[in-house]
């Protein structure tokens, strides 16, 4: 069984682009390979290319499926972590990174010991 991938709500206005037009619309939805939005004017059909816009972010990818004016639109390999905290209104977290592989402790004392010029102060 596939697990579901994590979704934020959002009610951001961004920018589509399918087929040289561009329109507003409503996303509601989101999560790291798509996004749901609601837009009247797009005329769009399932496997259509769309390009979406977003506080200076721009991401393509396609038209999943359509139900009246509400769009499922899906982007592989996914969306950039700056796209995904635009989408969600800041609801997004990036993920913390770790520095070459492991976290450094506050201590200073490492899985290396403990920092160089440690032992001198003594």
């Amino acid at each position: 069984m596939q697990m579901r991938k994590r979704r934020w709500p959002s009610d951001v206005i961004v920018l589509l682009e399918s087929k040289g037009e561009r329109v507003k619309a409503r996303v509601s939805d989101v999560s790291e390979g798509g996004v749901k939005v609601r837009s009247p004017k797009l005329c769009g059909a399932a496997g259509q290319s769309v390009t979406i816009f977003a506080a200076r972010q721009a991401a393509t990818g396609e038209i999943r499926w359509t139900r009246g004016d509400v769009y499922g639109l899906s982007f592989r390999p996914g969306l950039s972590d700056d796209m995904l905290a635009a989408l969600t209104g800041g609801l997004y977290r990036a993920p913390a990174r770790e520095t070459f592989g492991h976290r450094r402790s506050p201590t200073g004392r490492g899985r290396h010991g403990p920092r160089a010029g440690y032992l001198d102060t003594m």
